[in-house]
């Protein structure tokens, strides 16, 4: 299956701002249809980075409850830390491991009965397990460090997400040059005409 966006852009963020030099999309867990949507892995750093992701941009809603919404991303963790367990650091090669909600809307209700559940789940964690939700602002805010890593670099990377925000970066510096431009050529005529 192919990787959504949103997918791409963790990616991304995992490859630029955390430094993951592997990242893989939709691995299978084994339990079921589980999979995790993205990990990535700072193997100089012994980190790797465990992401479920949701790129709802009217909220997140899986079913037709908030009950069902926020037991299934619980159960979503749980999976990705057995996985984890059993399969990536049962002989402790990684000193940490960080679990990553990514969601651009989580609305009121839903966030507040999923940071009530999400407590629970980080009392089972250990000193070198970290569950964070990326959601809302907070997103919005690594958006916006993707952006300006993007705005550094024009190697295309093969992530169409980051390589869609180099090309727009690209043109918002272009435009703010030629901005800048036309405001001295301007700067300059007014100044010619005043000599006259």
């Amino acid at each position: 299956m192919l990787p959504e966006m949103g997918e791409y852009l963790v990616r991304a963020y995992l490859e630029h701002c955390k430094g993951c030099k592997i990242v893989c999309y939709n691995v299978k867990t084994g339990k079921g249809q589980g999979e995790i949507d993205v990990m990535g892995f700072n193997f100089p750093e012994k980190t790797i980075f465990i992401c479920e992701v949701a790129t709802h941009l009217d909220g997140i809603l899986y079913g037709k409850t908030l009950d069902t919404t926020v037991e299934k991303i619980l159960s979503k963790f749980e999976n990705m830390k057995t996985y984890v367990e059993e399969n990536i650091n049962k002989n402790k090669c990684f000193n940490k491991v960080h679990y990553m909600f990514w969601a651009p809307k989580v609305s009121g209700n839903t966030l507040k009965a999923l940071e009530e559940k999400i407590s629970e789940f980080k009392k089972t964690l250990n000193s070198e397990e970290e569950l964070k939700l990326v959601i809302n602002d907070e997103y919005t805010k690594c958006f916006h460090e993707l952006k300006e890593k993007a705005k550094k670099s024009t190697t295309d990377t093969g992530n169409p997400a980051f390589r869609m925000l180099q090309i727009e970066q690209h043109f918002l510096i272009k435009v703010k040059k030629n901005k800048f431009k036309r405001e001295i050529e301007e700067a300059f005529n007014r100044a010619a005409h005043l000599k006259m």
